[in-house]
C-alpha cells in the first residue's frame, strides 16, 4: 500500500523509488498491536460496547482490509492455489485454515513489505479462528474486482455483536490518489432538507473525489462484470446503491435486530462517513437507526453546509460518527480549502473562491504515540464554545512533524487505540452516552 505517495502528493513533494521504501507501511507497529488484542477486529465480546471496544474493533477492521485484498490478489493472479479464499461467505477460521495450508507458497510470492502485511493478517485470522465459530464473524461480500481503478469494500456479519459492518479500504492505488487530490467542492441535494427545514440549506458541498467514487454512475465494465448477480442497474446506479441494496439491506432483513456500522481508514474513512450519512437518511424501514460510523484518520469530507446536514441527522438520532484522529497526522488536516472551481463555477464564485472544509462527528483526538502514556486524548464536537480549540487541533501547523514521522503518524492508530485499553472513562462509557452528554455534544 502506498499511502506515502498520497501524503507526498498532497504536500507537493516528489517521491522516488527509494523514498517509497523508506516510507513503507510500518507493519512492525501494527503487527505488534494486533497480536495483543484477544477480543478485537470483528468483535468477540457480548454486551454493551464501550467507546474503547468500538474504536478498537473498527480500527483493526479498517486496517485488515489492506492485507486481505493483497492475499486475494495472489489467488486471482494464480500465485497461490487457494480458491477457498475467494468464496463467500468466509469466516476467519476458514481464512486461517487456507493461509496455513498455503503458507510456504504465500511467503515465497510476497516482497518484503507485503510479507510484513501478511504476517499481520495471519495473526488476526488465527486469533479470530481460535475464538470459535459463533464468535468468528463472516465476510459476506468483498468487492475488489477492479481494485486498481475502483473503491474496495467488504461487508461483515457479526453475530456476537449483532451488527452488519461495511468497511472501505483506504488509499492504495494511483486511482485512489487521484480521488484524494480531487479536492474541489461539489454541490449535491441536501437530504435532510425535508426532515428538518430549520437552518438547512437546499444543497450541500462535498469533496468531489470522495463523492464521485461512491455516488457516481457505475462504469459499463463493472456492470458487465456483475451482470446477473441481482443488481438492477436501471435503479442501482452507484456503488452506494449496490452495496446498500444488494448486501446491507438483505443482511439486515435476514438478521432482525442487528445494527448497521461503517468503518474505514484515510480515504476509507471519508467514504465511510459519506456512506453512513446517506444510509441514515435512506428511505427504508430495514435500516435501523442510528447508523454508526467510525472514521479513522479521515481527511475533510465536506463544507459547513454538509456539517449542518450531518448535525441534523445526529440530532434526530439517525446517525452517530466517531472520528478518530491523531496528533501529527496531517491527513486529518487536508484539504482545508477547496483547491479548484472545476464544477459549479457560478455557484462556487458566489460562495467565494476559497471554500473551507469542515470536519463532522464526535472527534477522539489521540496524542503522539510516544505521549500516549503521559498526555490525555481529547473529545471534541463541533459547537460554538470550542471553535478556537477545534480550529487549532485541525490546523496543519499544529500537526506538523518531522518528515520521517509523517507516515507512521498516519498508520499507528491500532497501537494508539490499544493504549486506551485501561482508560477508565472510555472503557466504561458508550458512544450513545457521549452523544447524550450535553457537556460534550451540543446541537444547534
Amino acid at each position: 500500500m502506498h499511502i506515502s505517495t498520497t501524503i507526498c502528493a498532497l504536500l507537493g513533494l516528489s517521491l522516488t523509488r527509494d523514498s517509497v521504501t523508506a516510507f513503507s507501511f510500518p507493519q512492525q507497529n501494527i503487527r505488534s498491536s494486533f497480536g495483543k488484542h484477544p477480543t478485537s477486529l470483528f468483535g468477540v465480546k457480548d454486551g454493551d460496547e464501550s467507546v474503547f471496544e468500538l474504536a478498537d474493533d473498527m480500527t483493526e477492521l479498517a486496517f485488515v482490509i489492506y492485507p486481505y485484498t493483497d492475499l486475494r490478489g495472489l489467488v486471482k493472479d494464480g500465485k497461490i492455489d487457494a480458491p477457498e479464499l475467494l468464496k463467500l461467505p468466509i469466516t476467519c477460521a476458514d481464512i486461517a485454515e487456507a493461509v496455513e495450508k498455503n503458507k510456504e507458497v504465500i511467503l515465497s510470492s510476497l516482497d518484503k513489505e507485503s510479507l510484513q502485511s501478511f504476517d499481520t493478517f495471519e495473526r488476526i485470522a488465527k486469533r479470530q479462528a481460535d475464538a470459535g465459530p459463533r464468535k468468528s464473524a463472516r465476510i459476506i461480500a468483498y468487492d475488489d474486482k477492479f481494485k486498481e481503478k475502483s473503491l474496495v469494500y467488504m461487508v461483515i456479519v457479526n453475530d456476537a455483536k449483532k451488527r452488519i459492518t461495511v468497511c472501505f479500504r483506504g488509499t492504495n492505488t494511483p486511482k485512489d490518489m487521484i480521488v484524494d487530490v480531487s479536492a474541489w467542492l461539489q454541490e449535491t441535494p441536501n437530504r435532510m432538507l425535508n426532515r428538518e427545514r430549520v437552518n438547512q440549506p437546499k444543497t450541500i458541498r462535498i469533496h468531489d473525489g470522495f463523492h464521485d467514487y461512491l455516488f457516481d454512475d457505475i462504469s459499463d465494465e463493472y456492470k458487465s462484470e456483475v451482470e446477473g448477480e441481482g443488481v438492477l442497474f436501471e435503479e442501482d446506479r452507484s456503488k452506494f446503491e449496490v452495496i446498500l441494496k444488494k448486501y446491507v439491506i438483505p443482511a439486515l432483513e435476514k438478521n432482525k435486530g442487528y445494527e448497521l456500522f461503517v468503518a474505514g481508514h484515510s480515504l476509507g474513512a471519508a467514504l465511510a462517513t459519506l456512506f453512513a450519512m446517506r444510509a441514515s437518511t435512506y428511505k427504508s424501514e430495514s435500516i435501523p437507526k442510528p447508523v454508526t460510523c467510525v472514521a479513522v484518520a479521515s481527511p475533510f469530507v465536506g463544507a459547513l453546509d454538509y456539517r449542518k446536514s450531518v448535525k441534523a441527522a445526529e440530532k434526530m438520532g439517525l446517525l452517530r460518527i466517531l472520528r478518530i484522529s491523531g496528533q501529527g497526522d496531517i491527513i486529518n488536516c487536508l484539504p482545508f480549502v477547496s483547491v479548484s472551481l472545476r464544477k459549479n463555477m457560478k455557484n462556487a464564485f458566489s460562495k467565494g473562491p476559497l471554500q473551507r472544509f469542515k470536519h463532522v462527528g464526535l472527534n477522539l483526538k489521540l496524542p503522539l504515540e510516544k505521549d500516549m502514556g503521559t498526555k490525555k486524548y481529547k473529545l471534541m464536537y463541533p459547537k460554538p464554545g470550542n471553535k478556537d480549540e477545534r480550529s487549532k487541533e485541525a490546523s496543519l501547523l499544529t500537526n506538523l512533524d518531522l518528515p520521517q514521522n509523517l507516515l507512521p503518524n498516519h498508520l499507528n492508530y491500532p497501537d494508539k487505540v490499544e493504549a486506551l485499553r485501561n482508560d477508565k472513562y472510555l472503557t466504561s462509557v458508550t458512544l450513545a452516552e457521549l452523544y447524550a452528554d450535553k457537556d460534550i455534544v451540543e446541537f444547534d
